[in-house]
């Protein structure tokens, strides 16, 4: 039975979860076919189209080598050339659509990243162009922040999640200073939703009482935070007014509020939305934790290797810690783990694998982190592999 995963609809993007990947990393099967073409965002992209549309045509002709029959090679690409004709799809995209065929998969998604023109059939889905995103250093909390409500997130590059906070913050400032004070000093009316308390300041009304009133509702929000997020150290995007914000970090007892906000009331926007912009917000302390983890390698005296054959061996018995792998390279072969070595062709072979891919998927799932750089930005930049070794 085909299993169907389609992150597209018709107004936004879905988040491609971890557990997508997961499952995407176990499948094993005799054709495996992954296909990545870049895209262009808002665009008609008929040009991608095309692209697609060629990639279909030539592993039509792969699989036809291969001894299969054009009934079963239809049976693998007409989900794909379904995707190639229908032109909704490709007024969709992000920065890329890549699809995933196998007897049991069929999975298409867009998401915002670069990719390079690219097509394989293995025996299992090529992935590399995506750890990436699920790089363990680039986790980061949300807090969208108003008067009226508030919600706590967590989050990473691709993910991200509500955090139940009941209880411990207060979900508006009527909870926090209470409705009997905020009807006297503020009024209030309960909106047609029997949720939301719209404040409203009435005249002659004292500015002093109304800022503490404020002051003891962030205030809250912020020892609640602290309760909440003990232990974790990765920075706290605010998405209020700048007024908010400003009197937030403030009052807050909270260590981990990152200094720029996304600016406006987010009352009722959608969260996908509010993650986009506080991802570019993030975006140089992303930087900052590669070029610190890179410096890492280079001041390193042991315990790390840029040669492949080792890299591939360790990260499948978990010894990697920090991977660093060249965008768009491939090495091309296969792994023997009961030997224990990295067969490394010069030419690509029929179902050969990419052995960066194999290593990078093997460092994910050992817990280590994986950042997919040009080819300049590796710390040793002559090879197209670094790792951190545990041990």
């Amino acid at each position: 039975m085909i299993r169907t995963t389609l992150t597209l609809n018709d107004t936004v993007m879905a988040l491609f979860q971890k557990t997508q990947f997961e499952e995407l990393a176990r499948e094993r099967s005799k054709y495996c076919i992954s296909f990545y073409v870049p895209t262009r965002k808002n665009d008609f992209n008929k040009d991608a189209a095309i692209k697609l549309k060629n990639q279909v045509s030539n592993v039509s002709k792969q699989l036809a080598e291969m001894g299969l029959k054009p009934k079963e090679i239809d049976e693998y690409l007409n989900p794909v050339q379904k995707v190639v004709d229908d032109s909704s799809i490709w007024r969709l995209v992000e920065n890329s659509l890549i699809i995933f065929r196998s007897k049991n998969h069929f999975v298409q998604t867009s998401l915002p990243v670069e990719v390079e023109e690219f097509y394989l059939v293995s025996d299992r889905f090529y992935l590399l162009p995506l750890l990436d995103l699920f790089n363990q250093d680039d986790k980061f909390f949300i807090l969208t922040l108003s008067l009226n409500k508030n919600m706590l997130y967590q989050a990473t590059q691709n993910e991200i999640t509500a955090i139940n906070t009941t209880g411990i913050i207060p979900k508006d400032i009527a909870e926090s200073v209470g409705t009997d004070v905020v009807q006297k000093s503020l009024g209030f009316r309960t909106g047609q939703s029997g949720g939301t308390y719209a404040l409203y300041h009435g005249k002659g009304e004292g500015k002093d009482d109304r800022d503490l009133e404020r002051e003891k509702y962030l205030n809250d929000i912020g020892n609640g935070l602290s309760k909440i997020l003990e232990g974790y150290n990765q920075p706290l995007v605010v998405a209020s007014v700048e007024s908010t914000f400003a009197q937030f970090r403030a009052v807050s007892a909270f260590k981990h509020i990152y200094p720029k906000c996304v600016h406006g009331n987010y009352d009722d926007t959608d969260v996908k939305v509010i993650h986009e912009k506080a991802k570019q917000i993030l975006q140089p302390y992303f930087d900052q934790i590669k070029n610190e983890t890179k410096s890492k390698y280079t001041e390193l005296p042991n315990n790390k290797t840029a040669n492949i054959g080792e890299i591939v061996k360790a990260a499948d018995d978990g010894r990697v810690d920090t991977l660093f792998v060249s965008k768009g390279h491939h090495l091309w072969g296969d792994f023997d783990r009961e030997t224990g070595r990295a067969d490394i062709h010069q030419e690509k072979e029929p179902m050969d694998n990419c052995l960066l891919d194999f290593a990078a998927r093997s460092t994910f799932f050992h817990g280590g982190n994986v950042f997919v750089l040009e080819d300049d930005e590796l710390p040793e930049n002559n090879t197209p592999v670094n790792a951190i070794l545990r041990y």
